[in-house]
């Protein structure tokens, strides 16, 4: 018959023998089985991680920009079967930003749990832009940098809404950046808009986007690379909004929600999007990158 059964009830596990079963014989049974699905999925993990590094392209470019919505922790956040502990997600999430070695990455949906893991995992070559806001919030779109090879001329952010989170808030975040050694200069900004179920607010975040854009464009004289998740497809109303009043265009041509805009001067060189085991493992969207020359 039935060797446990199992239950929760207020965040609770509540086993029970079945069948001929003690209590003791049921949580033995249920720990091995915990233990045997997590080894499985860190077999998986491995063995995605070890085909990404195999597969990876050389950067072909002056610099390489990606972008990550690496996706929030929360409990019930996204598909059934990616794994919740951002203890095991971290190692996805490192193994792409490390692999991969982008100068920029905007990432998207930053919890407090992500903003305290990431940085034990990719500190000494990466740097945070405006990981926190005033007020001490999460600012779940923060940039990330190589400080090897990159110093921060300025930067700055716009909050465009609350997120599901109290504290925690997205933004159109952004940065100068000047190489350490050639001295070229360009801009990067990440972005996590609403999704089209709220147009106008959608449509509020492209004027909002491509105005920052022009700011930039004007006050620092840089090509600009305007990446994140849109939740806009190519030819909706934000994007063609946003690729009008912003006179951008998309580098990577993807035909999902996230996109890698740049000025058009800029010669992109390379671009892709990593599809290996990310969905499964990482998060319910994939990593996104571009190489561009500077002229």
């Amino acid at each position: 018959e039935l060797e446990y059964g199992v239950a929760i009830r207020n965040g609770k596990i509540l086993l029970a023998g079945g069948g001929y079963y003690s209590v003791g014989y049921a949580v033995d049974a249920f720990e091995s089985e915990v233990d045997s699905l997590k080894k499985t999925a860190f077999d998986q993990l491995s063995k995605a991680k070890t085909s990404m590094i195999r597969n990876l392209p050389a950067s072909t470019g002056d610099i390489r920009i990606m972008s990550y919505n690496i996706l929030a922790d929360l409990k019930g956040w996204g598909p059934e079967h990616i794994v919740v502990s951002s203890d095991l997600r971290q190692e996805f999430v490192a193994g792409v930003i490390l692999a991969y070695q982008p100068d920029v990455i905007a990432l998207q949906e930053v919890t407090p749990t992500w903003g305290a893991l990431l940085p034990e995992v990719i500190d000494g070559a990466y740097g945070f832009v405006h990981p926190q806001l005033d007020g001490r919030q999460i600012n779940a779109c923060p940039l990330v940098y190589n400080q090897n090879k990159l110093t921060v001329v300025d930067s700055g952010y716009t909050e465009l809404w609350e997120g599901t989170t109290a504290h925690i808030y997205q933004t159109v975040t952004w940065a100068v950046f000047e190489n350490k050694e050639t001295k070229q200069r360009f801009a990067a900004m990440g972005t996590h808009w609403k999704t089209n179920d709220y147009l106008e607010k959608q449509l509020e975040e492209a004027d909002i986007t491509a105005d920052l854009v022009k700011q930039i464009q004007t006050e620092y004289g840089v090509p600009v690379f305007a990446m994140g998740d849109f939740n806009a497809v190519p030819n909706s109303q934000a994007y063609s909004l946003f690729l009008e009043s912003s006179g951008l265009t998309n580098g990577t041509g993807t035909m999902g929600v996230d996109h890698i805009f740049h000025s058009r001067e800029l010669d992109i060189t390379a671009k892709g999007v990593d599809t290996n085991g990310c969905f499964r493992f990482g998060s319910d969207h994939y990593p996104v990158w571009v190489d561009a020359k500077l002229r």
